[in-house]
């Protein structure tokens, strides 16, 4: 009987055993799908958080100092911004900065030693919403 038994019981699949080369192609994989999708995903929560000034995205607190370096096609420079200054302003351009607000906008008058001008988004419904 033990022998009948036995004869009836299903055997468990075996696995192919994986070779090195099949998993780094697997894993080639998995990392130029993320690299594809990352970038999308990531743009699709700043655009979120932007359409959004209220949420915690936008309401993070600023760093004490930090500075900010802007590559423009006319070259680069850095802005420096300190809360003691003017808390409420700096954590709104801390918050722009880091969700990418700045990011492809257009500088539309620069007064030389004095002031620059800048920072109309050119996503219109993010542009209407500040």
């Amino acid at each position: 009987q033990l022998d009948q038994m036995h004869s009836h019981r299903r055997s468990s699949p075996t696995l192919a055993p994986m070779t090195v080369r099949s998993v780094l192609a697997r894993a080639s994989l998995l990392l130029a799908l993320l690299a594809i999708c990352l970038p999308t995903c990531t743009l699709a929560l700043r655009r979120s958080a932007l359409l959004h000034p209220l949420s915690k995205e936008m309401t993070t607190q600023a760093p004490e100092t930090f500075e900010v370096e802007w590559k423009t096609s006319r070259g680069t420079f850095v802005t420096r911004s300190e809360r003691k200054w003017a808390p409420h302003f700096v954590d709104r351009i801390w918050a722009l900065t880091i969700n990418g607000y700045y990011e492809q906008t257009r500088f539309y008058r620069v007064i030389p030693g004095f002031v620059a001008q800048w920072g109309v988004q050119g996503d219109v419904e993010i542009a209407q919403t500040y």
